[in-house]
């Protein structure tokens, strides 16, 4: 099963574009957009796939979509998965990754351990990726840069709310079956961590949880919102009664 999204059939000049490609447990996507404007989208082709055959299908893709084997100024390779490891810096050792990350996660056959160092947030995230998969990507694109998305939403995070909140805030990144939430005081990591959400009433309790965990106040803190939920609108208005100071970013 897929679907694919042309959005602007000039993507012949390649070379000018980035290819961003998201590894999720059921699904490949992959996005084409100019290097230096995310949000005008050229092309999107989303697969789904299930751990067992995702090798199988990746190969196959390359073979059928002529878009994979192109040039491009840059290659964004991004995993989805609750499955990682966040590290203050001064307690990283790059050679002990693997020992750390299968300390607090369980061990999965024939997966690599890396990592991402974020020297503006003090902080490392070591994650998993499938062998085979990263090893057939990094054939294609030696040139690649693999991270987390807990990387990725550290980062973005970091700077949302930054100029007009200098306390605590939460950021919340929202998935069908899972959420990301990142906790911050102005620039600096207080927290991250995902968790399975089943249904809207599991979303609400964990992002209270852990809005009481790092002692955020009720009225005077702010939470930040993005990403896919099935009513968003009954999402809010739910925690409305628990959060005063609540933005949906676009």
């Amino acid at each position: 099963m897929y679907k694919n999204r042309v959005i602007n059939n000039n993507v012949d000049t390649t070379e000018l574009l980035t290819l961003s490609i998201c590894l999720e447990t059921e699904a490949f996507s992959f996005t084409v957009y100019p290097s230096l404007n995310k949000s005008s989208i050229a092309y999107y082709h989303i697969e789904t796939v299930s751990p067992q055959t995702s090798i199988t299908k990746l190969k196959q893709l390359f073979s059928e979509l002529e878009f994979l084997n192109r040039s491009y100024k840059q290659i964004t390779i991004l995993t989805v998965d609750n499955r990682f490891t966040v590290v203050p810096l001064s307690f990283f050792n790059k050679e002990h990754v693997k020992q750390i990350f299968n300390y607090n996660q369980l061990v999965k056959e024939n997966e690599l351990v890396l990592y991402n160092i974020l020297e503006k947030n003090d902080t490392a995230i070591i994650f998993g990726i499938d062998k085979n998969v990263f090893q057939f990507l990094t054939q294609q694109y030696p040139q690649a840069a693999i991270s987390s998305q807990t990387t990725a939403l550290i980062e973005y995070f970091s700077t949302v709310g930054v100029e007009e909140n200098l306390s605590k805030r939460m950021c919340v990144c929202l998935h069908d079956k899972s959420m990301n939430i990142c906790c911050f005081k102005y620039k600096r990591l207080l927290f991250a961590n995902a968790f399975e959400c089943k249904q809207i009433e599991d979303c609400i309790y964990y992002l209270l949880y852990v809005w009481k965990q790092v002692d955020f106040n009720q009225e005077t803190n702010k939470l930040y919102l993005m990403g896919t939920i099935s009513d968003m609108k009954e999402f809010v208005k739910e925690l409305k009664r628990y959060i005063l100071n609540i933005f949906i970013i676009r």
